[in-house]
């Protein structure tokens, strides 16, 4: 089962966001199923992949917006990308950065397929979305080719090169509203084809083969060992079924302090809490100390911070009262929230 960085829901939600819509309104009753706080979501946990498509078929069914895709696609940034990023930014040439982009994709943001191919004089950077739905198929496509035409166009700002985009294939119809065709006009800034069989950026071949000022063999092949193991850990993932314990750990840890009760976990995953509660046994596990494992280990790195008193960490883990919180801490470590602080 495969997971990804939380990131990607995170830019989805800032597009829906971007495009005016509420999120509270489109997501409401799924998240209230989950008990997902967006406000808490950490930025640095991962999703389950089916979570996360689930989220996307719910958006779908509910978001009407034209151009909601592009809106999202607007939101990747370069440092969500992290050692891809500067593996890509050290490259030789930028078309060794398009091949190790392709190369690497599956450790990026994308449910879809990139590939790399020539025609005549033009290196032409392909996309299929791989989805058989007609209205996901159009929400995948318009939010990750927009991301990946960001991407390329964020990296070539920070090398301070600009190379011309000599056409831009949409596997999707037009917006019938000019407002919203403009839009497309504006953010790619080259002759647009739509209804084409997949998604596509053509630039010319020459100026590709140019070298990157900033590329450094050392550094570059630092980030190359990265992406291995990342992308090694993610085929590993794909091939082994995770044990229920760390489904549920996953899925508790996407959000900072406000741990989702038992019955929000085990919709996610499928099954009712009686059979969650059951798996959880089979593995000598339960769902309270899966709970009171993240919430001291959270209770920790809160309070290495001295500018938070007891009661503002009480307050952040979601307890009523400080006493409560010294109580659970005490239970947890066999020490006070102070004697604990006092031994750091």
């Amino acid at each position: 089962m495969a997971k990804r960085s939380v990131l990607g829901l995170l830019y989805l939600l800032q597009g829906l966001q971007a495009a005016g819509e509420d999120t509270q309104a489109v997501l409401g009753d799924l998240l209230a199923d989950m008990a997902l706080d967006l406000n808490q979501l950490d930025p640095s946990a991962t999703i389950d992949l089916s979570l996360e498509y689930a989220i996307q078929q719910h958006i779908v069914g509910k978001v009407k917006h034209p151009a909601i895709g592009l809106y999202i696609g607007k939101q990747f940034n370069l440092a969500s990308y992290g050692p891809l990023l500067m593996l890509l930014m050290t490259s030789p040439r930028l078309i060794d950065a398009m091949q190790l982009g392709v190369y690497y994709q599956k450790i990026a943001f994308m449910f879809g397929c990139l590939g790399l191919t020539q025609q005549n004089d033009l290196t032409v950077l392909t996309f299929d979305s791989m989805e058989t739905e007609p209205d996901l198929h159009r929400f995948r496509a318009d939010a990750e080719i927009a991301g990946t035409f960001k991407l390329l166009k964020d990296m070539q700002a920070a090398m301070g090169i600009q190379i011309p985009i000599e056409r831009v294939d949409l596997p999707f119809s037009a917006p019938v509203k000019a407002c919203f065709l403009q839009q497309y006009q504006d953010f790619y800034n080259a002759p647009l084809y739509f209804d084409q069989p997949c998604g596509a950026i053509y630039c010319k071949t020459i100026f590709l083969n140019y070298p990157i000022v900033g590329a450094d063999a050392i550094t570059h092949q630092h980030y190359k060992q990265q992406c291995d193991r990342a992308l090694r850990q993610y085929l590993q993932e794909q091939q082994q079924e995770p044990s229920i314990t760390e489904q549920v750990l996953d899925f508790l840890k996407m959000q900072l302090y406000s741990l989702p009760p038992i019955n929000a976990v085990a919709h996610s995953l499928g099954m009712s809490e009686r059979t969650l509660r059951y798996r959880l046994a089979e593995e000598n596990a339960s769902f309270r100390a899966l709970r009171d494992k993240l919430r001291y280990e959270r209770a920790c790195q809160l309070l290495q911070s001295k500018d938070l008193s007891i009661e503002q960490v009480a307050e952040q883990l979601h307890y009523n009262e400080a006493s409560a919180f010294t109580h659970a801490f005490s239970r947890w470590s066999g020490m006070s929230p102070n004697q604990y602080r006092k031994g750091l």
